[in-house]
């Protein structure tokens, strides 16, 4: 496609997967439309509590005055490159949001039901043990793999999911457990993405590991991306802050 999309001129929808390579199965279940929100937004997204993310990502942050959200892996809360306790509650005083990641060696789907649910309950009870009760009412979901006996155990201890797509999803979400993120070590693709978002009044929640490492994104073009944001016509928010939007 060449130029915009004219969205009240659709015609016909065309669903597109990668095989890899060998045989799959694809089901599509359910297609909806919902209301056009009255705002784009931008959720800023870091995985793993990396240190680099209180180190460098936070005071950039810091700089426009933008929330942003930590997925914490409680098993490696007091390891070396791991953002220290002290440090994520300095975060979360700035109106940061810890939030849960039950990462382990197997992804949920691939765990027992009784460890499945013993991780997903242990990880927010974590967070709210150590003072982010905020937080912990959301989740990411490790390696990106959920299944329908992930969501069911979830739905009863967090409000909201998150996984990863390929683009911004509408603000309005209708599969609250399985929120899309984009991957932002790709500043002209982050760039595009915030567009989309400000154009269609979409989200877009924007996804970093570590900030300055050889393989990810650096500083400079992290600052860029947050001036990027400063300049677009989004709001830029926590998981909070899309609850509450969905509730009104």
């Amino acid at each position: 496609m060449h130029g915009s999309s004219d969205l009240t001129d659709v015609r016909k929808l065309q669903i597109r997967t990668r095989s890899g390579g060998g045989p799959f199965r694809m089901s599509v279940d359910s297609l909806r439309t919902t209301e056009r929100a009255k705002q784009g937004a931008v959720m800023l997204a870091f995985d793993d509590n990396e240190r680099s993310q209180y180190g460098t990502a936070f005071p950039i942050t810091e700089e426009f005055g933008f929330p942003g959200v930590v997925s914490v892996i409680p098993d490696t809360a007091y390891k070396d490159r791991k953002i220290p306790l002290d440090e994520m509650e300095e975060m979360g005083r700035a109106g940061w949001e810890m939030v849960s990641h039950p990462q382990d060696s197997e992804s949920i789907p691939e765990m027992s039901p009784r460890r499945r649910h013993r991780a997903i309950r242990d990880s927010k009870r974590w967070l709210i043990d150590n003072g982010f009760e905020r937080g912990a009412q959301y989740v990411v979901w490790p390696y990106n793999d959920y299944d329908g006996n992930s969501l069911a155990v979830a739905s009863r201890y967090h409000r909201l999911g998150f996984a990863f797509s390929g683009c911004p999803v509408g603000r309005q979400v209708t599969g609250p457990l399985s929120i899309g993120r984009v991957q932002g070590d790709d500043v002209e693709r982050s760039k595009r993405m915030i567009d989309l978002a400000a154009e269609y009044n979409d989200l877009a929640v924007i996804m970093y590991h570590t900030i300055s490492d050889d393989d990810r994104i650096g500083e400079s073009a992290f600052r860029d991306v947050m001036a990027y944001v400063d300049r677009a016509d989004v709001d830029v928010i926590t998981p909070t802050d899309l609850w509450a939007s969905l509730r009104t």
